[in-house]
């Protein structure tokens, strides 16, 4: 994608660009060189918008996203772009996520490290990868309705199927550390016991305790520690982060088991005051 050479994208954004400035008409150099002397005599300041430097071309309205993304109508169409999305750094951008993920691929174990990564950004760090996918989101944004398809499938749609090559192994290591680090344990200590089945023998407070405590509870502790980027908590209950979720999806079921357990926590409290039973 970033190879200046044999890049489509490229090719494609280079023919797109020369069909945008079909028909523009530039300043001629007379008219620029009277323009320029006269900037320099005037005590004004100039005009935030300069009318007299606005390309005249038939397709200015329909391509001016995407030549400003390529630089090409920064300073023409007297508004400024934004300099900070142009497809110079998403280029560059792509070219640092692909050499990262060549030198994980060299690595003794790619997967393990893949879900090192993954990991890292469910527990809220930056990655490269997820950092350039959501600029080539912002791109996206940037272009308009008009080419919001065209944004999409070119600079959003190829990082994140990049992503999901990374999530996808990772989200099952990560149900595997909380089926040994949390379920294992709770099964053994109150699959049979009231109130979590009919019994006769109650589950120890104490024991749930360990478990379901808030902050310092086992099950707070992992969602802490694996992911606290993914989730947070909205006063007693935990709810998934929309905004760096990150395509990592979340079972409602698993959430609402979680949240149940912070209202078994506070009848818990209650009884504990009683004695060491439910």
């Amino acid at each position: 994608m970033a190879d200046v050479r044999q890049s489509p994208l490229i090719a494609l954004m280079n023919t797109l660009a020369y069909q945008g400035e079909t028909g523009q008409q530039g300043a001629a150099l007379a008219d620029s060189l009277v323009k320029s002397a006269q900037n320099l005599l005037q005590k004004n300041k100039p005009s935030v918008i300069d009318q007299t430097r606005i390309p005249q071309g038939p397709l200015d309205n329909t391509f001016g996203p995407l030549l400003a993304l390529m630089g090409k109508s920064a300073t023409e169409n007297g508004m400024t772009a934004d300099r900070s999305l142009s497809l110079q750094t998403f280029l560059t951008r792509v070219t640092r996520v692909r050499l990262a993920l060549q030198q994980l691929a060299n690595t003794d174990d790619p997967p393990a490290v893949m879900e090192a990564l993954a990991q890292s950004v469910f527990q809220g760090k930056s990655v490269e990868l997820t950092d350039t996918r959501t600029y080539g989101s912002l791109i996206a944004a940037s272009l308009g309705a008009e080419w919001n398809g065209f944004g999409q499938a070119v600079f959003v749609r190829p990082l994140t199927e990049a992503w999901q090559t990374v999530l996808q192994p990772a989200a099952a290591s990560l149900n595997a550390q909380w089926q040994s680090a949390v379920v294992a344990d709770w099964q053994t200590d109150f699959d049979s016991r009231y109130p979590f089945v009919a019994g006769q023998n109650d589950a120890s407070l104490p024991m749930l305790g360990q478990f379901i405590r808030a902050d310092t509870g086992r099950i707070e502790q992992f969602l802490h520690s694996q992911l606290g980027g993914v989730l947070h908590k909205e006063g007693k209950y935990w709810v998934v982060d929309k905004v760096n979720s990150q395509g990592l999806h979340v079972n409602p079921a698993f959430l609402s088991s979680i949240n149940q357990l912070s209202q078994v926590r506070g009848c818990a409290v209650c009884q504990w005051q009683r004695g060491n039973t439910i």
